[in-house]
């Protein structure tokens, strides 16, 4: 087996071996080997976020075991803030750290509290601080930003906003095809938000449907 799948094709076998490891529900797990099963192979993330995700282990479990975390969730033991690698290794460890910094907590409240951090950890690269300089506290503003943040951190999906009202606006999104995309989504919005002191978005999915081999969503976001 590989350290990292990379973009390559996986058999359902290696995914169920490494679904085996992850530290959830019988239910979930099944849920898990399809996704990674099903995820597309053009969709990459920058090295920024496996970063900032190993940097929380290691808060949690201290260096050596987040060491060994990425190990046996076999994606590249080294990577570069603005590298594109493929999201699916990504939620490799994404899965398999949610249940150890969240213990107890529902999968996709794990991920949606881990997505609450996606922002901030763009926010300290350099072209976050410049972007983020720019957005201000106005919600609408931010997250106008936040569709060219999300552009740039993640490539292979497509995000579109439309302000709605003075205090709404719709965000459509072509993303990877994963049930728990819309709490990631809402972790994401949610700690941007918090990241500008701006107020705690209510966000509901208008719609949530797959297309081609990817996941449709539409969201209403309040303010």
């Amino acid at each position: 087996m590989t350290m990292t799948w990379g973009r390559g094709a996986v058999s359902q076998s290696d995914v169920e071996a490494f679904a085996r490891r992850i530290e959830v529900a019988p239910s979930d797990r099944a849920i898990i080997v399809k996704a990674l099963l099903d995820f597309p192979s053009d969709i990459q993330s920058r090295g920024m976020f496996f970063d900032g995700l190993v940097k929380a282990l290691r808060a949690h479990v201290g260096p050596s075991a987040a060491t060994r975390i990425v190990a046996e969730a076999e994606i590249p033991r080294t990577t570069h803030s603005f590298t594109l690698y493929a999201h699916r290794d990504f939620y490799k460890l994404f899965f398999y750290a949610a249940p150890l910094l969240h213990p107890g907590r529902p999968l996709p409240d794990a991920m949606q509290a881990i997505a609450e951090t996606f922002y901030p950890v763009f926010r300290e690269s350099i072209v976050g601080r410049t972007m983020s300089v720019l957005m201000g506290s106005d919600p609408a503003g931010i997250l106008g930003r936040l569709v060219e943040a999300y552009t740039l951190s993640v490539q292979g999906n497509q995000h579109a906003l439309e302000i709605t009202g003075p205090s709404s606006a719709v965000w459509r999104a072509l993303a990877e095809p994963v049930p728990m995309y819309p709490s990631v989504f809402k972790g994401i919005v949610i700690g941007t938000m918090r990241s500008h002191d701006a107020p705690i978005p209510r966000i509901t999915v208008r719609s949530a449907t797959i297309e081609g081999a990817k996941l449709r969503c539409t969201f209403d976001v309040e303010w």
